[in-house]
C-alpha cells in the first residue's frame, strides 16, 4: 500500500514537472522602442513599420493598435509590446505619440461639454477656436499641436488617430 502511494506521488510530481514552462516557452518580456512610423506595401495588406530611432532594422508593428498606428505615418512614437517569433514583429499593447513635426502633441479623445469641445487624455483641456472639421469628430482620438492660452488649447494642426464612432 505504501509503495503504491509513493508511486502515485512520484507520478504526480513527474507530471507537474513536464507541464512546467521551460524558459523557451515562457511569455516574452515586453519591449519598448521609439522611432518613426512608416507604411509599407499597399491595400489590401499594408504593413505598419517602425524605423527605430536608435538605428537598426525596421520592425513590423502588429496587434489591435496597428490600425491606429497606421494613421500616424511620419510621426515619432514610443511603442511597447511583445516581440513575436520569426517575422511576426512587435505586437503593440500601448503607444505614446512623442513628436509630430518636431513638437510634442497633446493626445486624447474629443468630448463635448459645457458648450465647448474638450480633449480628454493624460490631461483634460478645453479646445479654443477648434476648426470646423474637428467639431464633427466627437469621440475621435486625435493628436493636436497648438498654443496653450488662458482659455485652453488653441489648435494649430491636428490628426485623427481613431475616427469617431458613428
Amino acid at each position: 500500500m505504501r509503495v503504491r502511494r509513493l508511486s502515485v506521488v512520484l507520478a504526480a510530481l513527474m507530471l507537474a514537472a513536464c507541464n512546467a514552462r521551460s524558459p523557451e516557452t515562457a511569455m516574452p518580456a515586453p519591449e519598448t522602442m521609439e522611432g518613426s512610423i512608416r507604411i509599407a506595401g499597399a491595400d489590401p495588406l499594408p504593413m505598419v513599420m517602425l524605423r527605430p530611432a536608435a538605428g537598426g532594422p525596421e520592425v513590423q508593428l502588429t496587434g489591435d493598435l496597428a490600425r491606429e498606428l497606421m494613421r500616424l505615418s511620419g510621426v515619432t512614437v514610443s511603442v511597447t509590446g511583445t516581440m513575436g517569433t520569426g517575422m511576426q514583429g512587435l505586437n503593440v499593447t500601448e503607444y505614446d505619440v512623442t513628436s509630430v513635426q518636431g513638437r510634442r502633441p497633446t493626445v486624447g479623445v474629443i468630448v463635448s461639454r459645457d458648450g465647448g469641445l474638450w480633449l480628454e487624455g493624460d490631461t483634460t483641456v478645453r479646445l479654443t477656436n477648434p476648426p470646423e472639421a474637428l467639431q464633427t469628430q466627437i469621440g475621435a482620438k486625435v493628436w493636436i499641436l497648438g498654443r496653450t492660452t488662458d482659455d485652453g488649447l488653441q489648435t494649430e494642426s491636428y490628426g485623427i488617430i481613431r475616427p469617431a464612432q458613428s
